[in-house]
């Protein structure tokens, strides 16, 4: 008996689409498998065969971008690189103009900023790549210090290479010859990361779980409320606005120009988080001089994440905010950011 037609035609239709869909998967699981490999070959120092500057994500190994994850070594460097050329131009330019102005720091040579290990206490250095990073917690600096420290265990990425562990010579070696960069965000999306990280996602770390009970304890108005509970965004900011400004010193949001030495260490790059998308490949590209690039991680300036930012700044009072502000005055000075809390 013969087949009708129609559902002749239907079958084969399925079977094509079918096989789309399979050549597809098989087409995308290969091109990822690819980029995984050549991220490999950079972190173990091996040479690219492909001459041509390919995209990847450090942590997952996505291509960076839309469209094309090719990208052209001539593009890069014409109109792309003339344009982050001028941005990098104008941030330097902003940073020596408010350190000058606004940060009471006397002048210090690089023997005498060596000379002192407390000054370097962010600094990680890379012997290969001949660089040294100014880490910067929540700043994609867990992202960075892994391609830097590679084979090395999650609890001691940021011990490993520290630049204030060497001696003073090969410490000073270092600063002389090694190009220095830094990546920083607007401070008050930091403070909120930090705030969400470390008592939303992550609330059984000891030692914030322990900071917690002594905020609520504190700052809780109703002394009756349970003290296992984690602090309101608001208390958190009356904590560290305090009297007491050893609260302060805390390397998750301590500022860049105490902590990070913003204003005595000259960086050959600064890249910040709501930009790095670009800065990454050019930090790869044109600081390190690699034939791969490694792309950054997606910024999130979504309306949910904006309107979580505006939430939570609305709970704090005025004063309070007036006092975050001081303490980070700076910072933003220093940096270019705008004065003010999302609304």
């Amino acid at each position: 008996m013969t087949t009708p037609i129609m559902p002749r035609i239907r079958l084969r239709v399925a079977f094509t689409v079918f096989y789309a869909f399979l050549i597809g998967g098989i087409c995308f699981t290969a091109n990822r498998i690819y980029h995984q490999h050549k991220l490999i070959e950079l972190i173990n120092g091996e040479s690219p065969s492909n001459k041509a500057v390919k995209s990847v994500d450090a942590i997952s190994g996505t291509p960076f971008g839309q469209g094309s994850n090719t990208v052209s070594t001539e593009n890069m460097t014409t109109s792309w690189l003339q344009d982050m050329e001028a941005i990098q131009s104008e941030r330097q330019e902003t940073l020596q103009t408010a350190c000058s102005k606004y940060v009471n720091q006397s002048f210090m040579t690089l023997e005498e900023f060596a000379s002192d290990p407390n000054n370097m206490v962010s600094l990680i250095y890379n012997d290969k790549y001949k660089v040294i990073y100014n880490f910067v917690h929540k700043v994609a600096s867990q992202h960075l210090v892994k391609i830097f420290n590679k084979n090395v265990d999650v609890e001691a990425l940021y011990t490993a290479n520290r630049l204030n562990k060497l001696k003073y010579g090969a410490a000073i070696m270092r600063l002389r010859n090694y190009k220095k960069f830094i990546f920083i965000r607007d401070p008050f999306t930091r403070f909120v990361s930090v705030y969400r990280n470390k008592f939303i996602e992550h609330p059984d770390e000891k030692y914030f779980k322990l900071l917690s009970k002594r905020i609520v304890q504190k700052y809780r108005e109703d002394k009756k409320s349970n003290a296992e509970q984690m602090p309101t965004f608001s208390e958190f900011v009356d904590y560290i606005t305090g009297y007491d400004k050893s609260r302060r010193a805390n390397t998750h949001w301590s500022s860049y120009v105490t902590r990070n030495r913003a204003c005595l260490l000259k960086h050959d790059f600064i890249g910040k988080l709501e930009t790095m998308e670009d800065d990454f490949p050019y930090l790869f590209q044109h600081l390190l001089h690699t034939d791969i690039i490694i792309a950054g991680p997606r910024n999130n300036t979504t309306t949910g994440h904006t309107s979580i930012l505006q939430n939570l700044y609305s709970g704090v009072s005025e004063k309070s905010i007036g006092k975050l502000l001081k303490f980070y005055e700076n910072d933003f000075r220093v940096f270019g950011y705008n004065m003010s809390v999302p609304k």
